[in-house]
């Protein structure tokens, strides 16, 4: 048996020879085979194994085992000559090409398949099946050129495009190209897409043949000015998904979020709505809620505001500012109240020229409610009279209640209407007429029922006053006359009579003497006093022992 040591040794045998027995090889010798032009073969010759086979032209091949029937090393590499079937990281390969790997890493590149091109412009791609920790997804499969994944399959049958989470049928992040085809029907009961090179439009075959456009063109959707805008299929009559989305293209028509088949209107939409701008500081919400439909703003006020042209160009009219911050809502303008849009305007608030009930002078009412009283203030629009604290005024200005006047002085008016007021100074309610004239209305009959003692006049309260004199002497007292102006005094005596009366020294009597009042019982007299202001006196004139 040659053997093959430490030194080199060399077997040269003519072309067509053999080298018969064993050769063992010991650690560290090399062995050497020149052949030109042949096949070289190492072969059990007797028993009829296995053999090597080094082929002919061998530069660069892989020898192989022609007639062995399994090739296994430590679980790395082996062959299945009998199956034909290679394994790479697997014992026993169950398929012609068999290759498994262990890497949990996010990589996940150990458990995969490397393709590199060396030549310049070249690349190395990987093909890899997914584990827990992997950006492949689990149990799923990935390519990748590097760690840019461009293809991923999970395992729901979903598959991603451009991303490793798939998570449709189809997921595609990035922009479709497709390019032209002629889009013959589809027998295989499914609907596909193409770009039709007639008008260079997106279409979709259903599974029943029929040709639906896409389309995006420039100024196709409502004439020019249109660019980049979309519609839907335009030879479709309906399109309606579990999604909850249909869409009407006959009759431009969609809704969102609705169970009815056929919308109604351009857009209708079932559930809330929001629109924010870009940064999501502010936004406009509506909402269903409960029985009600809500109008919510958030992050800034609401303007509510028209334009005379459709492109939102001329002068901007602002209408109702609905303030974010307060509760507070702003009615800018002028605002009419009409029955019927258009119709005749019946009341007007204007922030420059007030508030205008019954513009158009109809019978119309106008009520103003205080808290217990329901017509505070009443206008009957029927008989053109108002009412304070009553609904059926009688005159052009009826009161219910007590109506209290505030001090003021005219000294005349010139609008050609009289005016009532109140003296400042001595309180008495005046009538001033439009030529200047004052009147003084306290004319009332006043009194005491029965006087004591004395009797205390305040002539503001008026021009009469009268009193039962029911004391042996009862002593007058005068207090706040007017100049020029006339006062009466009634006097009768009690059932005891003899009653007496004492004048304050300012009452000057005609002829000079003091009139004794008439004794008699239930007697009665009447004393009319001018009060004289420049001399301080009342000029006073009696008459007496009146007829009861």
């Amino acid at each position: 048996m040659p053997v093959i040591g430490s030194r080199v040794r060399t077997i040269a045998k003519p072309a067509g020879s053999q080298v018969r027995g064993d050769v063992t090889l010991t650690e560290g010798a090399n062995v050497t085979i020149t052949q030109t032009g042949q096949d070289f073969t190492i072969a059990s010759v007797g028993g009829g194994g296995s053999a090597f086979n080094m082929p002919t032209a061998s530069v660069n091949r892989v020898a192989y085992w022609a007639n062995i029937s399994s090739l296994s090393y430590a679980s790395g590499l082996a062959y299945d000559s009998g199956n034909t079937r290679f394994g790479v990281g697997v014992g026993s390969p169950v398929a012609t090409l068999d290759i498994a790997g262990v890497d949990g890493s996010p990589s996940g590149v150990a458990a995969g398949i490397r393709l590199t091109n060396l030549e310049p412009g070249g690349a190395t791609w990987n093909f890899r099946a997914g584990a827990n920790g992997t950006n492949t997804p689990t149990a799923g499969l990935s390519f990748a050129k590097g760690n840019t994944y461009y293809q991923s399959f999970d395992t729901n049958g979903q598959v991603g495009i451009n991303t490793t989470s798939p998570n449709e049928r189809l997921t595609l992040e990035g922009r479709l190209s497709m390019s032209y085809t002629t889009g013959a029907s589809n027998a295989s009961g499914y609907g596909k897409f193409y770009v039709n090179p007639t008008d260079n439009l997106a279409h979709y075959i259903s599974p029943a043949g029929a040709d639906y456009a896409w389309n995006t063109t420039a100024g196709s959707v409502g004439g020019s000015g249109f660019a980049n805008k979309l519609t839907f299929w335009t030879n479709a009559s309906m399109i309606s998904g579990a999604t909850g989305i249909t869409i009407d293209p006959v009759n431009h028509r969609v809704s969102i979020g609705l169970t009815t088949a056929v919308p109604l209107n351009a857009l209708e939409i079932g559930g809330s709505f929001r629109v924010s701008d870009q940064a999501w500081t502010k936004s406009y919400r509506f909402r269903t809620s409960g029985s009600a439909l809500d109008f919510d703003i958030g992050g800034a006020d609401m303007y509510l505001s028209t334009f005379p042209n459709a492109d939102f160009s001329g002068t901007q009219r602002f209408k109702l500012v609905m303030e974010a911050g307060a509760d507070i809502t702003q009615a800018i303008g002028q605002w009419q109240w009409r029955t019927t849009p258009s119709g005749t305007v019946h009341h007007v608030v204007d922030a420059n020229a007030g508030v205008t009930f019954n513009e158009n002078g109809e019978d119309r009412d106008v009520r103003l409610e205080g808290d217990t009283d329901i017509n505070l203030f009443f206008s009957d629009a029927s008989t053109d009279r108002v009412g304070i604290g009553t609904p059926t005024p009688a005159e052009k200005l009826s009161v219910t209640g007590r109506l209290a006047l505030g001090f003021s002085t005219y000294a005349s008016q010139s609008s050609g209407y009289g005016i009532v007021h109140m003296d400042s100074t001595n309180k008495n309610l005046l009538y001033t007429s439009d030529v200047g004239r004052i009147f003084k209305l306290n004319n009332s009959l006043l009194g005491t029922a029965t006087s004591t003692a004395t009797w205390a006049v305040d002539l503001r309260t008026g021009l009469n006053h009268k009193t039962m004199l029911s004391t042996a002497t009862v002593t007058v007292w005068l207090q706040n006359p007017t100049d020029g102006e006339q006062y009466t005094f009634i006097t009768r005596q009690d059932a005891t009579g003899g009653r007496f009366i004492l004048w304050p020294s300012t009452v000057v009597w005609a002829g000079g003497t003091t009139p004794t009042p008439t004794s008699g019982a239930t007697a009665i007299d009447v004393f009319k006093l001018m009060y004289d202001g420049t001399d301080v006196l009342y000029r006073a004139v009696p008459t007496l022992n009146f007829a009861k």
